[in-house]
């Protein structure tokens, strides 16, 4: 499996996070090598430091070879996936989940966070990540 750093490449540190203003601190983004026939698991874990209870987070991510180029899953042609996790993390608190057959194909080695959308138990949103690189790839 890819595994990203501790803290993702663009943010080092929970308080440049902060600084930044950004909801939610991304501590794991792990893509699977593919297995049966290709099939890819991603499992995403993060901090919530907003100040804010969060109801869910969607990640938009994008498959990717081992240079660097997207690629799309075999079963259904797109390059992107939209994750959802859908638990109620409270301030401070970790958050995360692990999904299955993200994607097919056997040239995936890795994936990247293009954008990620908070929705908060206010009902307020907010979607960040879109510029800075989030990904599982060495």
């Amino acid at each position: 499996a890819c595994t990203a750093a501790r803290h993702p490449s663009g943010v080092s540190t929970v308080q440049e996070a902060r600084a930044k203003n950004l909801p939610i601190f991304i501590t794991r983004l792990e893509t699977t090598r593919p297995y049966q026939g290709g099939l890819v698991d991603v499992s995403i874990d993060y901090v919530n430091i907003s100040g804010k209870s969060i109801r869910s987070v969607r990640f938009t991510l994008v498959a990717k070879d081992v240079k660097g180029a997207s690629l799309p899953s075999e079963t259904n042609n797109r390059f992107k996936a939209v994750l959802e996790n859908s638990a109620t993390v409270a301030p401070g608190d970790d958050g995360g989940s692990h999904w299955n057959a993200v994607w097919q194909n056997r040239r995936i080695v890795c994936s990247e966070i293009l954008e990620t959308d908070v929705e908060f138990s206010d009902g307020t949103t907010a979607v960040t990540y879109a510029d800075s690189t989030r990904r599982a790839c060495r």
